[in-house]
Formats: C-alpha cells, sequence, structure tokens
C-alpha cells in the first residue's frame, strides 16, 4: 500500500508539472503571437503612409522602399524607447502632445465637412486641377492658419503653468480653438459648388 501510494503520487505530481508546462507554454506562444500581430498592424499603419508621402516629395530620387528605410531611419532618431521610460513621459508627454496635433486636425475637417460645405462632398473636386479643394497650389491658408492657432492654444498650458487645463485636454481644447478660428476664416470664401456631389446621408 505504501508503494502504491507513493506512486500515486510520484505520479500525481509529474502531471501538475505537465499541466503548468504546458499553461507556460500556451502563455508564451500567445505572447509571441500578440508580438507578431502588433508589429504587423504597426507596419502596415505606421510605415506605409510615411513612405508615400516620402516617396511623393520626389518620385525619381525616392522610390517607395527608400521611403520606407527614410522612415525607418526617423523613427530610430525619435528614440520611441525613451517615450516608454515611465507611464508620465509616454501618457502626458507623447499622447497628449500628439493629441494637440490631432485635434485642430479633426476640428478643421468637420467643420469644413458639416458646417462650411453644408453636408457636401465633391468626389470630383477632390482630383480635379483648379476645383473646389485645390485652394492655392493645393494648400488652403486658412486651414493652416487655424491648424497653428488650434496647436498653439493646446500648448499655451505648458508655458503657463494656470492654463495647465489646456494642455490636460489638448485634443478638446485644439479641436474647438481651431475649428472656430477656421469658420471664421473661410467665411469670407465663396464656397465652389460642386459638380458631381454626394450628401452625407449618401455618403
Amino acid at each position: 500500500m505504501l508503494v502504491r501510494s507513493m506512486a500515486f503520487h510520484f505520479l500525481c505530481m509529474r502531471a501538475r508539472r505537465s499541466v503548468c508546462a504546458a499553461r507556460m507554454f500556451l502563455r508564451y506562444c500567445a505572447l509571441v503571437a500578440l508580438l507578431v500581430a502588433t508589429l504587423n498592424t504597426n507596419v502596415a499603419a505606421n510605415v506605409v503612409s510615411p513612405s508615400n508621402d516620402f516617396s511623393n516629395l520626389n518620385r525619381r530620387l525616392i522610390s517607395f522602399r527608400t521611403g520606407g528605410f527614410i522612415t525607418g531611419v526617423f523613427g530610430i532618431l525619435m528614440m520611441p524607447w525613451k517615450l516608454l521610460g515611465s507611464f508620465q513621459s509616454y501618457i502626458f508627454g507623447w499622447l497628449v502632445g500628439y493629441s494637440a496635433l490631432l485635434g485642430p486636425i479633426a476640428g478643421i475637417m468637420i467643420v469644413d465637412y458639416f458646417v462650411v460645405r453644408k453636408w457636401t462632398l465633391d468626389l470630383d473636386g477632390l482630383y480635379r486641377r483648379h476645383g473646389p479643394y485645390e485652394y492655392s497650389n493645393g494648400v488652403n491658408a486658412r486651414a493652416i492658419v487655424a491648424l497653428v492657432s488650434g496647436i498653439a492654444v493646446a500648448l499655451l498650458g505648458l508655458a503657463e503653468p494656470e492654463l495647465r487645463w489646456l494642455y490636460s485636454y489638448a485634443w478638446f481644447a485644439g479641436f474647438a480653438f481651431a475649428g472656430v478660428i477656421y469658420l471664421a476664416l473661410m467665411r469670407s470664401v465663396p464656397v465652389m459648388e460642386p459638380t458631381n456631389a454626394l450628401l452625407g446621408e449618401e455618403v
């Protein structure tokens, strides 16, 4: 009986160790799968777009592959590992600071579509020379002024401690201020009639 009991105990210990080893193996497999998925997603989302941007600067000298290499070099020079040094530098330094750029862009786009153009999108005009979206050589100077103003207001909280809340809510502050400035500047600009438009309900 003693021998049987010892053998049974030994088998139970071996089974438990096997289960623990299997669980650890599955955890490592899940971690590797998560890392691969994250890398694939970020490569597709964050490398393709800037590679095209660099290539569009001069297609004869910069190919899409060269644009990808330039993007990689800039990514290394930015030292992203510094952002992950602490949660404060990542959240309050990078994410909040980055939102100071995204908020004004969103405010300008939403005001332009819903207020200035009244839910109307000219698809042909997006690709036509001298269309409603070309402005001055493809640049809307009023939108640039609104963008810079929205970013400046959002970042003002870094310079003035009393206005720290502007930086803490950088996306919302930049969104609101840039949208209002853009709307005020576009009031004096006549909106061209679209040739092939889609209303908001059809988009």
